[in-house]
């Protein structure tokens, strides 16, 4: 990712923002820019923000041409299309079924031609530094009608319409620019997963220059190989090659360039920090959603991303604090004195009786059981997409917008069939994504676990290792000296091929693996991950801005090639 000049730059940062990081491919240099745009205004205005996507989708569609018809999936999700058109046409209202469509057509469009536009690491993290960003002003936003600082409505003819009722929606629950608690709180799944891995690739760059940039002994005082193995912690040796290069101590062998699209440039140190207070602003927003389906989805990721990190006593202390939490819902001996360690607002929540006085129709388990009777009843082509509400309510007097679990609305609404054919395509794209994720990981190569220093067979921090005439025989490092530029040409096929250029000499001081986007990819599973748990549980696919920033993410994980292989390894030395 490029990083914005620091001072002495002419026109306004906008622009420079604007034009800070290039398109690989020259011809979709423009709807690249307006996917940005379209990204950064869609949490606040669905219209200024489905305009930047509108106009990078039919700028994108004519540049690409018939390269979209080149990937067989498309033709997969235009099967599809006609299914959702076929089942639409039998269901018990057409008219309405055929509005439907609306929420699912247009999306197979918009993630075939994204797909093509977000291939490199760089515009994957790019996209999720925008969202990150976007996502903690919406959260201070969120909480001043909540603290009674400020209410709406703030209408600005079509472009703005935030409701911002006093108290949130429903009371008690943040809702902020969205119209129900619940749908912030999908918003919130999405960004925090995103804010988490971006945050884990800052703290290993912050780590990397903390351990690199102040060895204990001068360099050349002491020449290595006499100093014992063990006397002294091998991350406070330094290393001779690349002695005195730019950059030295501050950016090392293939390190993610993950400074944040901002006018001005970041340290390690404030890049950091600057995720950390949007994380802390983004966590109290999830909390007071009162979602429970967030909150899960929540802390599972939390679990994952501490023990990747290696933080097994905060992993840990995070189990206790929920079997606390959980025994104070639902537990029997001693619930009392867990529900006076526990705030009400959160055993109340879990265990329903914060909202107690609720009706059996509105409950999940009727509303599932009355989907599944609609699944058995028309197995083959469904009731039409939008019919269970005047169904459900037609049978229980109740209106109801959705049966808050999309695969049984899926089967409900469009017939088995349909939803194994979507199912199919998602899975298709997710497995790709995992096992290209298993062929970048170092630790699946067996260089290095998932921790945040590199390591290397020997078991000691590669990022300390002295180098040997022994590492250029078996390895073939590639240029960390420079910042890895995209390809000109847009990739079309996974590049599985390794990378034979030879070290340069501007090495900073440590041997790490070259960025190949490992970690970027992960993060944006993992917050498909969340996506895909959350509609289990409930629906968000109808609020537009949520849709297509679900749909964004799929089309990343299906359109990423890594930005560079690992190296050469000597099969004759290397297991």
């Amino acid at each position: 990712m490029a990083v914005l000049p620091r001072s002495g730059s002419a026109g306004p940062w906008l622009g420079q923002w604007w034009r800070s990081a290039p398109h690989p491919d020259a011809a979709l240099e423009m709807p690249w820019r307006w996917l940005q745009g379209g990204l950064l205004l869609l949490p606040f205005s669905i219209t200024l923000g489905g305009l930047g996507c509108g106009i990078a989708l039919g700028w994108g569609t004519r540049s690409l041409g018939r390269r979209l018809w080149a990937r067989p999936h498309n033709w997969g999700w235009l099967a599809l299309a006609l299914g959702l058109g076929l089942t639409a046409s039998l269901g018990e209202d057409p008219g309405v079924a055929w509005v439907g469509l609306a929420n699912f057509v247009p999306c197979f469009w918009f993630f075939a031609v994204t797909r093509e536009l977000v291939r490199d690491p760089a515009q994957l993290r790019r996209l999720a530094w925008i969202q990150v960003l976007s996502a903690g002003a919406i959260g201070v936003i969120g909480l001043l009608p909540l603290v009674g600082w400020f209410a709406g409505p703030v209408n600005l003819s079509i472009f703005i319409q935030w409701p911002l009722e006093l108290g949130g929606t429903p009371p008690g629950r943040m809702a902020g620019v969205f119209a129900y608690a619940n749908v912030l709180a999908s918003y919130f799944t999405v960004t925090l997963a995103l804010g988490l891995g971006l945050w884990l690739e800052a703290w290993q760059r912050w780590q990397h220059q903390r351990l690199t940039s102040t060895p204990l002994i001068p360099t050349g005082l002491i020449p290595t190989r006499l100093i014992p193995t063990g006397l002294i912690p091998t991350r406070l040796i330094p290393t001779t090659k690349g002695a005195g290069t730019k950059g030295a101590g501050t950016k090392g062998a293939g390190t993610a360039e993950i400074s944040p699209p901002l006018p001005w440039a970041l340290n390690p140190t404030q890049t950091l920090a600057l995720l950390s207070l949007v994380l802390l602003i983004q966590g109290v927003g999830l909390g007071l959603t009162q979602s429970r389906n967030a909150w899960g989805v929540g802390l599972l990721l939390g679990l994952i991303y501490g023990i990747r990190l290696g933080w097994y006593q905060g992993v840990a202390a995070l189990v206790a604090a929920l079997a606390t939490v959980l025994w104070a819902a639902f537990g029997s001996v001693g619930q009392r004195l867990a529900q006076g360690v526990v705030p009400r607002m959160v055993w109340a929540r879990l265990n329903d009786q914060l909202y107690g006085d609720r009706p059996v129709a509105d409950l999940r388990i009727s509303q599932w059981r009355f989907a599944w009777a609609m699944t058995c009843d028309r197995p083959w082509t469904g009731w039409g997409l939008r019919n269970f509400t005047p169904l459900y309510e037609a049978a229980t007097d109740h209106w109801l917008g959705h049966p808050h679990n999309l695969l049984l609305m899926l089967t409900a609404e469009t017939g088995i069939p349909v939803t194994l054919g979507f199912l199919g395509l998602v899975g298709w794209i997710l497995g790709r994504g995992v096992m290209q994720w298993r062929t970048l990981v170092p630790g699946k190569r067996g260089s290095r676990g998932l921790g945040t220093q590199p390591r290397d067979r020997g078991g000691q921090n590669a990022a300390a290792q002295p180098e040997t005439a022994t590492d250029t025989a078996t390895h073939t490092e590639p240029d960390a000296g420079t910042d890895i530029e995209p390809d000109t040409e847009p990739n079309t096929e996974p590049n599985t091929e390794p990378d034979t250029e030879p070290d340069t000499g501007t090495n900073t001081g440590t041997q790490t693996e070259p960025d190949t986007g490992a970690e970027i990819l992960l993060t944006y599973l993992l917050a498909f991950g969340g996506c895909v748990l959350f509609n289990g549980l409930d629906i968000t696919l109808f609020d537009y801005r949520i849709n297509l920033i679900n749909w964004l993410l799929l089309a990343a994980i299906a359109g990423f090639r890594p930005k560079k292989p690992w190296g050469i390894i000597n099969r004759a030395t290397d297991p």
